[in-house]
């Protein structure tokens, strides 16, 4: 559950049965709004062997950690399969057709994970002759 802005609340309950009550128990409970992820550029398209635009991560908590994984390692290489951060290298695309790179971004803020996103690179072969 999430809240925006940060919300902290406490509870006190008692337990009361046949007219007899327990001692009061308290409970504090503090709701953290749920971090968030942009990626810019969200889509792009690079021929093999050419550095991507950097994908650069922002989202509305500060401290927040983009974690990051990429699908198609055996076809593309270059980028590591996982990481965090902005992302930024180049890929070399080892088949003869285009061929998309997911990346799935996921913000983790005060050990609260947001809903993920992806960021989307097509990586074009190079025509032989």
């Amino acid at each position: 559950m999430y809240a925006k802005p940060t919300i902290a609340t406490t509870y006190i309950a008692i337990a009361t049965v046949g007219g007899c009550s327990s001692a009061p128990v308290t409970s504090a409970i503090v709701l953290k709004p749920e971090p968030t992820a942009v990626a810019t550029p969200s889509a792009q398209s690079v021929c093999s062997g050419t550095a991507i635009t950097t994908i650069v991560m922002s989202g509305l908590i500060p401290l927040t950690n983009y974690n990051w994984t990429r699908d198609n390692t055996v076809a593309v290489t270059g980028i590591a399969a996982s990481g965090s951060g902005n992302i930024s290298g180049t890929l070399t695309n080892t088949t003869t057709a285009p061929v998309t790179v997911t990346f799935t971004i996921t913000p983790d803020a005060s050990g609260c994970s947001g809903t993920p996103i992806t960021a989307t690179v097509i990586v074009k072969p190079i025509p032989s002759i």
